[in-house]
């Protein structure tokens, strides 16, 4: 394992660790390293439960069947986080946290609870000529509960574009996925035949419809709905797995997921 500290005095006592692991490699996969970025505040004068904390762990490709799909791939992680809050990367992004943290701070110098944020990039499936990586955050600052949000993406480690249900599903699917999805989700949350009206889920439109949030895996698709997205923070997310037998009839005969059910 190689491992490389870095300190940094800025902000107070902020720490960074950058740690890469040991690339993995497998047959018809593609090769990556596992990178960890840290960074720590600790208010002033506080103990140390007062304090910010930001931390990254996702892969960096090194090696696949096409350099400039490597680019993509990597360049979607790298920007994945920061395209939408004004940074130019995540070493920026963890900065600006801990000095909302610090504002946050010296506003409020009674409040002793610190904030925590992570961020993290899984690879679910690594299959050439398929990719799926799940990436999630999970941050507590400070309110009644941590919040979490899970989002999975596939890709193409020929081309490194994003490929979507219709990339890898016969035209005119969604009826039939959605009626398939349906079932499995009435299984999972033990709802039986009661109307979707009447179960507290889907209440914006009473019926219920698959999202795009999905990974290719081994056995199948699989569905995620993050906390919030069809009902309150209580009922917590929903995994719908679908496997590759219930959807044979809807697998395009010349797609990228025919390997995976012969």
């Amino acid at each position: 394992m190689n491992k490389r500290n870095f300190f940094l005095s800025a902000l107070g006592a902020v720490f960074i660790i950058c740690q890469l692991v040991n690339a993995q490699d497998t047959s018809r996969s593609l090769t990556f390293n596992m990178v960890e970025l840290t960074k720590r505040y600790v208010a002033p004068d506080t103990t140390e439960s007062c304090c910010a904390g930001v931390d990254f762990k996702y892969p960096e490709f090194l090696d696949g069947t096409n350099e400039s799909a490597l680019r993509a791939i990597n360049g979607y992680v790298a920007e994945y986080w920061v395209r939408d809050v004004g940074v130019d990367n995540i070493d920026a992004l963890a900065t600006s946290r801990l000095e909302n943290f610090r504002q946050y701070h010296a506003q409020y110098r009674h409040e002793s609870v610190g904030w925590s944020d992570h961020y993290t990039v899984a690879v679910r499936f690594n299959q050439v000529p398929l990719l799926t990586l799940t990436l999630s955050q999970w941050a507590m600052t400070g309110g009644a509960h941590p919040n979490h949000r899970s989002h999975s993406r596939l890709f193409s480690t020929e081309t490194g574009e994003v490929l979507k249900l219709g990339d890898l599903l016969v035209e005119g699917f969604e009826d039939s996925l959605n009626t398939i999805g349906e079932c499995v989700f009435r299984k999972v949350r033990g709802l039986g035949d009661t109307p979707m009206s009447e179960t507290g889920f889907f209440s914006r439109t009473g019926e219920f419809a698959l999202n795009d949030n999905f990974a290719v895996t081994t056995d199948g698709l699989m569905f995620y709905f993050n906390e919030y997205e069809i009902n309150g923070y209580a009922a917590g997310g929903t995994k719908v797995p679908i496997p590759y037998e219930d959807i044979l009839g809807l697998i395009k005969a010349d797609g990228p997921l025919v390997n995976l059910i012969e």
